[in-house]
């Protein structure tokens, strides 16, 4: 097929022309996105998720038989069950299992101890337990150098990536309850706000009042978090409200927010049983998807175009393709 000829579109090209131009409406569409893939029945708890950097692991802190699964991505087969010795607190974050590909470990907080696992033999390698007041931590997050874990004392404790305790840092608020890592460390803390804490120091460099219940992520030099009915974008480096979404998110605490870079998207629980996709680039909600009942714990697959949703009370697994 010529589209050219002598000048002028051929007259095939004027039938296909406006085919391609409808195809192209659809792909750059709010309309043509994400959609539910389907739903997957667990024998347990999924209490935290995590994905391997090639997207083909599956990883779940089932915490009804104080284990992690392994699946396979491809197949949804489960291929190793690594039974922990401790209990699996109910309060922990949704993001207490973490992989780090240029270890090849997979980290885990079960509330009372942080335990790293070889990633191809699945041994123990180490074990930290916590000795605090309130007996748990809450949450963990990770970056090449350290490992900091969030407890309900109002401390960050930060170890090395060997479980070499380092320092603990004091959290400036009632009540910590998630953090995450990025130029600095941000600390949700409900109707508190999200606290800005200095790396190295534990300095508060920031308090931004928002209702701040999800787990915080941080893209770029942006942070979200997420409140009753309400997504916030923040200004990592000012400290300032950039905006705040109008979205149905419901009144718990600790719910994942997860992002896919490279297409510009945010997904965020936005009910009982729904996830909203949101356009990173106009901040607008673009979708709404049913997933399954109480979404909880979500992981983003860029590779492989997916995001996993865990839902605890109903024990499933929700699928999300894009």
């Amino acid at each position: 097929m010529q589209v050219f000829k002598g000048g002028k579109v051929s007259h095939m090209s004027k039938r296909v022309l406006p085919l391609l131009l409808l195809i192209s409406f659809l792909f750059s569409s709010p309309l043509y996105g994400a959609q539910l893939s389907g739903h997957i029945a667990l024998s347990g708890i999924p209490r935290a998720i995590e994905l391997d950097e090639e997207g083909e692991r599956l990883f779940l802190l089932n915490q009804s038989a104080k284990s992690l699964e392994v699946f396979d991505t491809r197949n949804l087969k489960k291929i190793k069950s690594i039974p922990l010795a401790d209990k699996i607190n109910p309060n922990i974050s949704s993001r207490s299992v973490r992989y780090v590909p240029s270890l090849n470990r997979i980290y885990i907080n079960t509330g009372t101890s942080a335990i790293a696992i070889d990633g191809s033999g699945y041994g123990e390698l180490f074990k930290i337990k916590y000795t605090g007041k309130r007996t748990f931590f809450s949450d963990l997050s990770i970056d090449e150098n350290e490992l900091l874990f969030l407890d309900w004392d109002n401390y960050v404790h930060v170890f090395g990536m060997d479980g070499t305790f380092k320092k603990s840092m004091t959290v400036d608020v009632a009540s910590s309850q998630n953090m995450v890592i990025g130029e600095n460390i941000y600390v949700t803390a409900g109707q508190d706000g999200l606290l800005v804490m200095d790396r190295e120091t534990g300095n508060v460099n920031g308090r931004v009042n928002v209702d701040a219940l999800s787990l915080p992520l941080a893209v770029g030099t942006k942070v979200y978090v997420a409140g009753k009915g309400r997504l916030y974008i923040i200004d990592g480096e000012t400290f300032e409200l950039l905006k705040a979404v109008e979205l149905n998110y419901p009144n718990y605490e600790g719910l994942g927010v997860v992002a896919h870079k490279s297409a510009g998207k945010l997904f965020v629980p936005s009910s009982e049983a729904t996830v909203s996709v949101v356009n990173m680039s106009s901040d607008k909600v673009i979708q709404t998807l049913e997933v399954c009942h109480k979404p909880r714990g979500m992981v983003s697959d860029p590779k492989n175009k997916k995001i996993y949703v865990a839902c605890p009370e109903s024990k499933t697994l929700s699928i999300l393709s894009y």
